[in-house]
This record gives structure tokens, sequence and C-alpha cells, in this order.
């Protein structure tokens, strides 16, 4: 499911840290109590006081796939 194309700039954190584009396994669970892992999810990382983001396109994607 990686989104090799989208753009990696994740932008500036409010606490003025960079976020740091990095590649993690994601795990959800289901409606159902199903643990989902889903590898290589791209996200933004802040290296000054550790907040995650992700891209819209990607968590549109996670969404979509915890609908099936």
């Amino acid at each position: 499911m990686p989104l090799a194309s989208e753009n990696t700039w994740y932008g500036i954190c409010p606490c003025g840290g960079a976020y740091d584009p990095r590649v993690v396994e994601v795990r959800l669970t289901n409606q159902a109590g199903k643990v989902i892992v889903l590898p290589r999810i791209p996200q933004g990382a802040c290296s000054v006081c550790g907040s995650r983001v992700y891209k819209l396109a990607v968590l549109q994607r996670i969404e979509a796939l915890m609908r099936q």
C-alpha cells in the first residue's frame, strides 16, 4: 500500500520542529476485533516533540481498507 509517489514533505510541526519522512508499520483493529497490519506506510515524525502526521491520501486509503 505504500504511496511512493506521494510528496515526502510534511511541513513544520506546531512545536517548531521539522517532520522527518519515515516508513512505518501501522496496526489497527477493525470492528470485528481483528488486528490489521499495514506495512510500509509513509509518515512524518517531528524530530523535536515526536508528533506523527500522515498525508491525506494515505489516511483516505487506510480508511477505505478498514471499511472493506
